[in-house]
């Protein structure tokens, strides 16, 4: 992921944007079982993404775009972090 490059902050523009569309879209995924679907159909297609093009991470060389970055990281922190969650903590209570 990262191309030894030297890492830089991102912007407040996208850490928001981040935040806004984890919220967002864990709520549709949560209320909207077509929400839901759709949502994790562009989650895949935006890890393939990750995977055939370079960091989406800034680094000196290369500014960061808001809406990749904040589409990126806010559904990871949407769809992933609370399926991984609830599905350890189901596991550790049965």
């Amino acid at each position: 992921m990262f191309r030894y490059d030297q890492l830089v902050k991102p912007k407040a523009a996208s850490i928001i944007l981040s935040f806004a569309i984890a919220i967002s879209s864990f709520v549709i995924q949560m209320y909207s079982l077509w929400g839901g679907y759709i949502l994790a159909l562009v989650f895949l297609l935006n890890m393939i993404l990750a995977s055939l093009l370079d960091s989406f991470w800034p680094t000196r060389g290369k500014k960061e775009n808001p809406i990749v970055f904040g589409l990126f990281w806010g559904l990871i922190l949407g769809l992933l972090v609370p399926f991984l969650t609830l599905k350890y903590l189901s596991e550790l209570f049965i």
